[in-house]
């Protein structure tokens, strides 16, 4: 598959623009920053394209105004799977 997937370990937020339509991310970053990144990433996901996005469940008043503002995005469909420490699964709609 290497010739389909990508694989970086890197500050992505400065990068997201250099790599084009995502069709899939998992965002592991620090629940801290996810508010800071929320735009970078919806800007830079293709259309039908998911965010799987960790430690929703484990940091929730951290990360309850970044989920807020993701349901209430009109670009996105996303829901919380309460497994593990929780991940929040988004997918970029028309």
């Amino acid at each position: 598959v290497s010739d389909l997937v990508s694989l970086r370990v890197c500050d992505a937020v400065p990068e997201l623009h250099t790599l084009g339509p995502l069709a899939f991310a998992f965002v592991d970053h620090g629940p801290r920053n996810y508010e800071a990144s929320r735009e970078a990433l919806l800007a830079g996901l293709a259309t039908g394209g998911l965010l799987a996005i960790d430690n929703i469940d484990s940091h929730a008043e951290v990360t309850a105004p970044f989920v807020g503002a993701l349901e209430a995005d009109a670009r996105i469909d996303c829901t919380v799977l309460h497994v593990g420490k929780g991940v929040l699964i988004a997918r970029r709609i028309p």
